[in-house]
């Protein structure tokens, strides 16, 4: 009886409609790239090359698309102030092709100089509330 559910369980890890069950699923939740789409199955069990089939079929279908993950990605990080350099080196890391990001950046309408002076105020906003709270507090003398 073991042996049976065993068989079945090695099964579905071979099963391309589950795999893309699964993945539409985490597709549906935000945007992967092609990368964290194939390390995301890969964790849970799934054959690698069964998965590399189904991800190519998503791609071909437009369910994936690495161009639109980066240029989600880039309007997110660009509204928490992230720099373009920062920007560029996370999506290397999350797989998407140099060629991809450079196209997705350039398409971008974001003025990196304006983020940059935003991001200097915030920052030193939150410098002087530290020093308020900290170097000018009542001090607890009685």
């Amino acid at each position: 009886m073991a042996w049976q559910w065993q068989a079945k369980a090695q099964e579905d890890k071979t099963d391309a409609a589950k795999i893309e069950k699964v993945a539409v699923g985490l597709l549906a939740r935000r945007e992967h790239s092609a990368f964290e789409l194939q390390r995301k199955l890969s964790q849970r069990g799934f054959d690698s090359l069964v998965i590399d089939d189904v991800i190519s079929r998503l791609a071909e279908q437009g369910w994936q698309s690495d161009a639109r993950y980066a240029e989600a990605y880039v309007r997110m990080r660009v509204e928490r102030g992230y720099g373009l350099q920062s920007i560029r080196a996370e999506l290397g890391q999350r797989g998407v092709a140099r060629a991809v990001i450079q196209t997705v950046l350039e398409e971008a309408d974001v003025d990196w100089l304006a983020c940059a002076k935003r991001q200097i105020q915030m920052t030193n906003c939150a410098v002087i509330d530290i020093f308020c709270r900290v170097v000018l507090r009542p001090s607890n003398r009685e």
